[in-house]
């Protein structure tokens, strides 16, 4: 199964994101410390595959790169430094869907 979550005020991922978030039209970005995102998973007990396409606000020196951590619960499923845009792919388990 394929799914496409849009973020910003006219997509379709807004009742998804938590505490620490701002948006616009066409896109949703972080602010603070930590934000949460909860997706629906197709439940299905298969695993799925997560991609993001993410880009960073940087301004070096004072801020070099974004940090991002994927969990699940307490399960890290993967930790990043960001310092470009890019498409970061994370595998999760079928027990965790």
């Amino acid at each position: 199964m394929d799914a496409a979550f849009v973020f910003g005020t006219l997509g379709n991922l807004s009742a998804a994101l938590g505490f620490g978030w701002s948006s616009e039209e066409a896109f949703s970005w972080a602010i603070g410390a930590e934000s949460e995102l909860t997706l629906p998973l197709p439940g299905d007990g298969l695993a799925t595959t997560l991609r993001f396409d993410v880009h960073p606000a940087i301004f070096p020196p004072r801020v070099p790169c974004q940090r991002l951590m994927i969990r699940s619960g307490k399960i890290v499923l993967g930790s990043f430094e960001i310092v470009a845009r890019q498409t970061l792919v994370i595998p999760l388990p079928a027990e965790l869907t």
